[in-house]
C-alpha cells in the first residue's frame, strides 16, 4: 500500500478523541436513503436514524442492534466515520483495494480496483480538515457524509 494512503488510515484510526454527526446519504439498486448518524469515537459507539421511517441502529462499538436482531458486522451507513469496517483496505476479505491517492484542494481521493475483476474502479474521498471520509463511490453504491460535525 502507498505510503499517501497508510498515512491518511493511521491519521483517521489516532483521531478517536471526538464525536461526529452527520447526515449520510446512501444510494444504491434499492434507491436513496437519507440516515442521521451521531458517533462517539472514543468507545466506537454509534447511533444512526433512517430519516424517513424513523428505523434506529445503535452500536455500542462491538455489536449493532437493529430493532431486536443483532449484527457483528458494521453498517455501511457508519461506515465512512469508521473507515476500518470497509472492506476496501486489500487482503481476502476485501472487495476493494486501493491503489493510487490524488490530492486536491482540502480532500484527497483514493482510487480503488475490484479485487476479483480489476476492470472496476471505485473511489473515497479523505476530507483533510474533518480527518474523515466524506463519500465512497463505487459501481454498486454511493455513501455521502453530508453536514459533518465533529467536536471534541
Amino acid at each position: 500500500m502507498n505510503n499517501r494512503i497508510e498515512a491518511i488510515r493511521e491519521a483517521i484510526r489516532a483521531d478517536t478523541d471526538r464525536s461526529v454527526t452527520a447526515t449520510v446519504l446512501m444510494q444504491d439498486f434499492n434507491g436513496v436513503d437519507e440516515w442521521s448518524v451521531k458517533t462517539d469515537l472514543r468507545d466506537a459507539s454509534w447511533t444512526a436514524i433512517h430519516v424517513a421511517t424513523q428505523r434506529t441502529i445503535v452500536s455500542d462499538g462491538y455489536n449493532e442492534r437493529i430493532g431486536e436482531g443483532h449484527s457483528k458486522r458494521p453498517h455501511p451507513v457508519a461506515s465512512l466515520i469508521y473507515p476500518d469496517s470497509m472492506f476496501i483496505w486489500g487482503g481476502d476479505q476485501s472487495d476493494w483495494h486501493p491503489t493510487d491517492a490524488e490530492d486536491g484542494d482540502g480532500f484527497t481521493v483514493l482510487v480503488l480496483r475490484h479485487r476479483l475483476d480489476r476492470s472496476l474502479l471505485a473511489s473515497i474521498t479523505y476530507d483533510q480538515e474533518l480527518n474523515l471520509f466524506s463519500r465512497f463511490d463505487s459501481p454498486t453504491r454511493l455513501i455521502h457524509l453530508r453536514d459533518a460535525a465533529v467536536s471534541r
